[in-house]
């Protein structure tokens, strides 16, 4: 495949009012060239907005450590 896709739907969060992300997978020289977006919606609101600039550095963190870790996974084969 040569991408994929989720959506969040039926959320049942305070905050949270959806989201989704986006996977792209391109073949270059010697392997695949990775891209990921990501998308979460915050509720409307004074604490949503307070709160957001916190989300979207703990949502940047978090997913750069998780791909850091998978792609030290790959690469020493399992």
């Amino acid at each position: 495949p040569r991408g994929t896709s989720l959506a969040m739907e039926d959320v049942r969060a305070p905050w949270i009012g959806g989201g989704g992300g986006a996977w792209t997978y391109e073949a270059v020289e010697g392997g695949t060239l990775f891209t990921q977006t990501n998308t979460l919606v915050l509720n409307p609101g004074f604490l949503s907005g307070c709160l957001a600039p916190f989300v979207r550095w703990s949502l940047r963190s978090s997913t750069r450590r998780a791909l850091a870790k998978a792609k030290t996974f790959v690469e020493r084969g399992g």
